[in-house]
């Protein structure tokens, strides 16, 4: 049956979705625990939802606990957030059931019995709905030993740790003791007891102990009162300094009153973390000390020696990470300082701003922070924000971007500390487009004609992908474009587009009119980009293997490109 259940739905059933934390409440626990111990015939200390047996339920009990799981949070969560498992058990009234035992899980029986393993809470139970008259833990003739039913001159036992040489010998014991006794033993194994086996086995045991079968599921149990232990649910966490929007003005981009020296995009109602200096777009979340920066800059430099990150760096965010995953849940917990934050963000403009590889790492560690303090629009916030980065969604968080959507957590700069409400702007937006600003920045006009070529040798699904600080300006089925508008091409004009990540199938190709600088040549071999030189109307012309390579993977026409071989400086 599982195999028809979309594996998102699947996924989010079996694992739970940590988000759901912000809805559990006593009513919840109530709702889905009882039926869950129901359906798995389980003492409540370990019945959860056992999607690791599913061939023991019927296909309307897994499709029950399917929905089950997809409204209720991972239970270490649940058990965190009431102080204990035993709590929750009494919540939802299963407070007199004792904890497992060193034989095996201990609870209660409907008619009072105690049992010592979930197979013997099954017989009791469903003896007591048949009303079959049955005693517990029988003596043997001659008092040695007990068993686990006494029902009639029977003695039912259940085997559940049959294959087990002590266990076995003293069972082989117990059949000698009863047939020098003239006493019948039942016996009752644990495969008797699947969900596939156990009709038959309710036949047999209904022939051997001479009753009838009135009902093949035990009776609803009479539970104690339920004690109350939170009133509502946590919801989501909003830090106080979310405050709603106090002007609106026209978005844009204007003078910058936070000390960028350049311009800065207001959205209409907050100013964002982009801004352009001196024709270039960059990222600088707004209202970050210096000494915040530096400290962020210092950690996180890129070490040519190392190969990648500072050590510092990496064990700091191994660190937060390893708090967060760690730390004791408190719902009266308030976010960590902000100055943690402003550094998470620090992080991200420095990873943005990067010419170096960059990953999801800091992203993923902000995704981390702000979902353990369930500060769900700040969460979003971080996927919207690597999405516009990298256009391709981030998989290494708690929560999908798209499962925050569905509970309706719409992205907040504001929340993350990305953006700040700030004064109004003073002045008219400035006339400034950071995707044509900087002279090394293609215009319309080139993109339209890297476009007509790309169509005419046959990439298909081209999309605009151009924004504030992208290196990737074109995507396609199957390549990313890196437009350059200047007159010469060098090395450290393609460092960010070589950093950009993107999937892995994607082939990187960069057009650019004029020249290409030795030190770009060199380092586009080695990163595998693919160079064209396109100077409109001209046709492009390409400079290394990897351009050639590009256009003969998809066009045969060599009339569409300039193949000068004294220009080819691979050749």
């Amino acid at each position: 049956m599982l195999r028809h259940v979309c594996p998102e739905c699947l996924s989010a059933a079996i694992q739970g979705e940590p988000q759901l934390l912000d809805d559990l409440d006593d009513a919840l626990i109530r709702e889905t625990l009882p039926r869950i111990v129901e359906i798995v015939g389980e003492a409540p200390w370990r019945s959860w939802l056992p999607f690791d047996r599913h061939e023991q339920f019927s296909d309307d009990e897994l499709l029950e606990l399917l929905e089950i799981g997809r409204m209720v949070p991972p239970m270490g969560l649940i058990s965190d957030a009431y102080g204990g498992w035993a709590n929750v058990l009494h919540v939802a009234g299963f407070g007199d059931v004792p904890p497992p035992s060193s034989r095996g899980i201990r609870s209660t029986a409907n008619d009072g019995h105690s049992c010592f393993s979930q197979g013997e809470r099954l017989i009791d139970d469903w003896f007591d709905a048949n009303g079959v008259e049955h005693t517990r833990e029988p003596p043997y003739p001659g008092g040695r030993f007990r068993g686990d039913f006494l029902v009639g001159d029977n003695i039912v036992e259940f085997f559940g740790l049959a294959g087990q040489s002590d266990y076995d010998a003293r069972m082989g014991s117990k059949a000698e003791a009863a047939r020098r006794a003239g006493v019948t033993i039942v016996g009752v194994y644990p495969d008797d007891l699947l969900a596939t086996n156990w009709g038959g086995t309710q036949q047999r045991l209904a022939e051997q102990l001479g009753f009838e079968i009135v009902t093949a599921k035990a009776a609803p149990r009479q539970r104690p009162q339920q004690i109350d232990m939170r009133l509502k649910p946590l919801g989501p966490f909003v830090p106080p300094w979310v405050t709603q929007p106090c002007y609106d003005v026209e978005p844009g981009y204007y003078s910058d009153p936070y000390g960028s020296g350049g311009a800065r995009w207001n959205d209409g109602t907050a100013w964002t973390y982009r801004v352009v200096v001196s024709g270039t777009a960059m990222s600088e979340t707004p209202g970050i000390a210096s000494e915040e920066r530096e400290w962020i800059a210092s950690r996180f430099r890129h070490s040519e020696r190392a190969g990648g990150l500072l050590a510092a760096g990496r064990n700091w965010a191994q660190g937060l990470m390893d708090a967060l995953a760690n730390g004791p849940f408190d719902p009266s917990m308030p976010p960590l300082k902000e100055r943690t934050i402003h550094r998470l963000a620090a992080w991200i403009d420095l990873a943005e701003n990067s010419q170096h590889h960059v990953d999801e790492w800091p992203y993923e560690v902000a995704a981390a922070f702000f979902s353990v303090h369930r500060m769900r629009s700040a969460e979003a916030a971080v996927h919207a924000r690597y999405e516009s980065r990298f256009r391709r969604p981030l998989e290494s968080a708690p929560h999908s971007a798209l499962a925050l959507r569905r509970r309706g957590h719409l992205p907040d700069d504001t929340a993350a500390l990305f953006a700040i409400r700030g004064a109004a702007p003073a002045g008219d937006a400035l006339d400034l487009d950071p995707s044509t600003s900087s002279s090394s920045v293609a215009d319309d006009d080139y993109q339209k004609a890297v476009w007509s070529f790309l169509e005419a040798i046959g990439v298909e699904d081209i999309v605009d992908v151009s924004g504030p600080g992208s290196s990737v300006h074109l995507l396609s089925d199957d390549a990313a474009v890196y437009l350059h508008g200047s007159e010469l091409l060098r090395k450290r004009d393609l460092k960010p587009f070589a950093g950009t990540a993107v999937h892995g199938s994607l082939t990187r190709v960069a057009f650019f009119r004029g020249e290409v600088s030795s030190g770009a040549r060199e380092f586009a071999v080695g990163e595998g980009i693919g160079c064209f030189r396109l100077d409109p109307p001209g046709k492009p012309m390409p400079v290394n293997w990897d351009a050639s390579g590009f256009f003969d993977d998809h066009s045969e026409d060599e009339s569409l490109v300039d193949s000068d071989p004294d220009f080819f400086v691979n050749n």
